[in-house]
């Protein structure tokens, strides 16, 4: 599993959110801001690495950020919760840094050390798409070891969400997730742009 490059860079870009009473991701739809009339996306001012937007409480790489649902981009899909999604972009076969562009991440806050979590979240690729890429999800934070939620799990369904869920033991209050695209067949040159849309981000405390 090829992610490292962009773990550890990840870890350099960990930000601490205002404490929050109980679990909570923030803007886990996507809804804020909402995505100007007229255009299609929001995403980081400058091309370069996870690039916080405070306005979405997200960091993103580039291109990624939010949009709004039905737009062309998405293929007119419609978001299952609200009226915006998140996606990450890349491809792989020409960006030498597209795992570690190809990327989002937000602080979990509120959490209690030692309780069970169960996080979930929905997603889907674009039917256009050649498959050719994994999500890989990890929860991060100072002083702890990565706790993998999903190391290269093929994004299977394509133009229809999908649920997915991972449990995971608390071993701070506050860790942040990231979620970046993995090459499934490393080293496939075949060219081609590769999305994912996300959306109705959960967490619960199972215990």
């Amino acid at each position: 599993m090829k992610i490292q490059p962009a773990v550890l860079f990840a870890a350099a870009l960990m930000t601490v959110s205002p404490l929050a009473s109980g679990q909570t991701i923030a803007n886990p739809s996507f809804e804020e801001p909402a995505v100007p009339v007229g255009e299609s996306f929001i995403t980081p001012v400058s091309p370069g690495y996870a690039e916080r937007i405070p306005e979405i409480q997200w960091a993103f790489g580039m291109p990624a950020g939010i949009c709004r649902q039905s737009v062309a981009y998405a293929e007119q899909l419609q978001a299952p919760d609200g009226a915006q999604v998140a996606f990450i972009q890349g491809d792989p076969s020409s960006d030498m840094d597209f795992p570690i562009k190809s990327i989002m991440g937000v602080d979990i806050t509120g959490l209690v050390p030692g309780k069970n979590y169960e996080i979930s979240w929905q997603q889907t690729g674009r039917a256009t798409d050649l498959g050719r890429c994994a999500i890989a999800a990890t929860l991060m934070a100072s002083n702890f070891p990565t706790i993998v939620l999903f190391g290269r799990e093929p994004v299977e369904t394509k133009g229809a969400w999908q649920r997915m869920s991972a449990e995971f033991l608390a071993p701070t209050d506050t860790l942040r997730l990231n979620i970046q695209h993995a090459i499934i067949e490393p080293g496939n040159t075949e060219p081609g742009s590769e999305s994912t849309l996300f959306d109705d981000f959960q967490i619960k405390a199972l215990d």
